[in-house]
């Protein structure tokens, strides 16, 4: 899973989230066993294949319960173009291969990242993700303690197919402005070609009549622009923890006749500020309580799915 809405109507995108994947131990130890020295040569898991679903935390894995090193995952794709790898969390270091070739690192289990790849040709592809969870003076969790730092794909992974140009991301932030809002929304937009466009950015709340703000861009060869905008907003209801209302924003890239790309999220208006001792929402006070949740199960890791993670709300 990688959302819990559709965040894209022109684009296409595939969840290659769920089975098909395997999981390989590359190097490590069996912390449970004592082993620090790693995996013999002749450990029988060593090199063996496993069939996983992803999302995964191999700790859920019976044979590494308590294995912490690098474990490879791979998955057969099928696709062409351009396209977008997404990766909405590995812990906690991160290597990914594309048909052998290395596209990037990243470090951090929480942060969701993504790689373009340029003309790939159609056809079957093998992706790799190589997981890292040990201690080492480049993470931040380099010394022992008694946090699980978990390893594997913890969410969901995708594909997405792009044109000439894509929307990277699109953020919003309201601030109250009489009686009414005003929204200020920055758009990142990429360039995947070697030559210029011309473009024409849209931005639309639909439940919000008259909140729409067209503006054009110019993009140099693989270049990249923000465009900033603010928009007036009138007659929208305000969220507030008895009534959460989410209005949806949508951004849209438009090339002559054409939209080629759009990236849908959403948006409550509300105000907090600080006064005092006091924490307003919308003006008037607020007093917060607060739940101590750890994404950690015990069938799940830290891999939850969205069922796990629904329990977990409704208990609150």
């Amino acid at each position: 899973m990688l959302r819990t809405f559709k965040t894209n109507r022109i684009r296409r995108t595939e969840e290659l989230s769920g089975s098909g994947w395997t999981f390989m131990p590359i190097e490590g130890s069996d912390v449970g066993q004592g082993d620090v020295t790693g995996l013999r040569k002749d450990d029988p898991f060593l090199g063996q294949a496993f069939p996983v679903t992803v999302p995964c935390c191999w700790e859920t894995l019976p044979q590494f319960a308590s294995f912490r090193g690098v474990g490879r995952f791979t998955k057969c794709l099928v696709g062409g173009g351009t396209v977008r790898l997404v990766f909405k969390g590995v812990s906690h270091t991160a290597t990914v291969h594309l048909d052998g070739k290395i596209l990037g690192t990243h470090y951090n289990a929480y942060t969701p990242f993504a790689f373009t790849v340029k003309d790939l040709p159609a056809g079957k592809h093998t992706l790799e993700v190589e997981a890292d969870n040990r201690f080492s003076e480049d993470s931040a969790l380099h010394v022992p303690n008694d946090y699980m730092s978990y390893g594997g794909i913890t969410r969901g992974v995708g594909i997405e197919y792009i044109q000439n140009a894509y929307i990277e991301e699109l953020h919003a932030i309201p601030k109250r402005a009489g009686s009414g809002w005003k929204l200020a929304v920055s758009m990142w937009i990429i360039n995947v070609t070697r030559k210029e466009l011309a473009l024409k950015v849209k931005v639309i709340l639909p439940d919000c009549p008259g909140a729409e703000v067209v503006s054009d861009v110019k993009l140099s060869s693989e270049g990249e622009a923000v465009i900033s905008e603010e928009l007036n907003i009138s007659g929208v209801e305000e969220w507030d923890p008895d009534s959460p209302r989410l209005y949806e924003i949508i951004g849209t890239l438009q090339s002559g006749e054409d939209i080629i790309d759009d990236l849908i999220d959403r948006i409550g208006f509300r105000s907090v500020e600080v006064c005092g001792r006091d924490i307003l929402l919308n003006g008037k006070r607020l007093f917060i309580k607060g739940f101590c949740r750890h994404e950690d199960h015990p069938m799940f890791g830290s891999a939850l799915p969205l069922p796990a993670i629904e329990q977990d709300i409704q208990l609150i």
